[in-house]
C-alpha cells in the first residue's frame, strides 16, 4: 500500500513524497519508506519528530533524499540532526513556525 500512495502522489504531479516514521502516531514503519521509495523518482523526504531518531538516522537512511527537521519538536537536537543528516549525504528542510525557531534554522551550516 505505500508504494501505491506514494506513485499516486508522483502521478498527481507532487514534487517529492514525505514519508513521516514513528509507527504508533503515524503508522509510518521503515519498510514503508523503503517501499515508497523503491516505487517512484520523485525525492523522498523522511520526516523526523523525535530526538530519539537520531540513532535509526544514522542505522537506517532507508532510501531517503532528504530529511524534514522540525524545530518545536526537536529543539537543540535539531543542530546535531543537520549534522548527521549532511555527514550522511540526505539534504535537510527545516520547518520553523515563529522567529525564534527561524534563528534556530538560519545557524545551521549547510553540507
Amino acid at each position: 500500500m505505500p508504494a501505491e500512495i506514494a506513485r499516486s502522489y508522483e502521478l498527481g504531479g507532487a514534487a517529492c513524497f514525505i514519508g513521516a516514521n514513528g509507527y504508533r502516531f503515524f503508522q509510518g514503519a521503515d519498510a514503508y519508506l523503503q517501499q515508497a521509495r523503491a516505487a517512484v523518482s520523485i525525492p523522498v523526504i523522511r520526516k523526523i519528530f523525535l530526538s530519539m531518531n537520531i540513532i535509526s538516522m544514522k542505522l537506517a537512511p532507508l532510501g531517503a533524499d532528504c530529511v524534514l527537521l522540525i524545530v518545536s519538536a526537536l529543539k537543540l537536537q535539531t543542530k546535531e540532526l543537520n549534522s548527521l543528516a549532511n555527514e550522511i549525504g540526505l539534504d535537510v528542510l527545516v520547518e520553523v513556525h515563529d522567529e525564534k525557531e527561524l534563528d534556530i534554522a538560519l545557524q545551521l551550516p549547510n553540507k
